[in-house]
């Protein structure tokens, strides 16, 4: 299963990261009337004083760099009912991706999605290229909150958090 350079095998990684559930959110942002944005599932809390937030982008699919030069990022966490967005921002073309949800922009800048669970308004303070990604670490300077059930996605389908009996 582990390579001599102590790295799994890259279908392990996969097939293993597929299971793993995650909230699935819509990172996006403008700069000079463009817009840009994909579904992510690595996005993660970092702090809490002050409110910061991390998420990670392919440096190939064209938000990486829209987002450097922004300066500026949104994180929609859809609510169950979004799954269509999802999948919309997970598809080309780019260009129609926000031809779909109500849509609007913050005193800052980044397009923010009405109707996700939690829409928070961030100013990236830095990021960090690795490989193939990059992880960009925002400063969340705005939020919008709604009482839903969030969208997850696991094992290649999207689904929601049901409680369970832990008795």
């Amino acid at each position: 299963m582990t390579r001599e350079s102590n790295t799994i095998d890259l279908d392990a990684f996969r097939g293993a990261m597929r299971l793993f559930p995650a909230a699935v959110s819509i990172i996006a942002a403008e700069k000079d009337g463009v817009r840009h944005g994909y579904t992510a599932t690595a996005v993660s809390s970092l702090t809490a004083e002050p409110a910061r937030i991390l998420t990670c982008a392919d440096k190939t699919n064209g938000n990486h760099q829209l987002i450097v030069e922004a300066q500026r990022f949104s994180v929609n966490l859809l609510a169950e009912d979004q799954a269509g967005l999802a999948s919309r921002f997970a598809a080309k073309p780019v260009e129609s991706r926000f031809d779909s949800g109500e849509w609007r922009v913050n005193a800052g800048g980044a397009p923010m999605l009405a109707g996700a669970v939690i829409a928070f308004d961030c100013v990236l303070e830095r990021y960090v290229e690795l490989e193939t990604h990059c992880v960009f670490f925002g400063l969340i300077v705005a939020s919008a909150v709604e009482e839903k059930s969030a969208l997850l996605y696991s094992d290649r389908a999207y689904g929601a958090f049901r409680p369970v009996d832990s008795a």
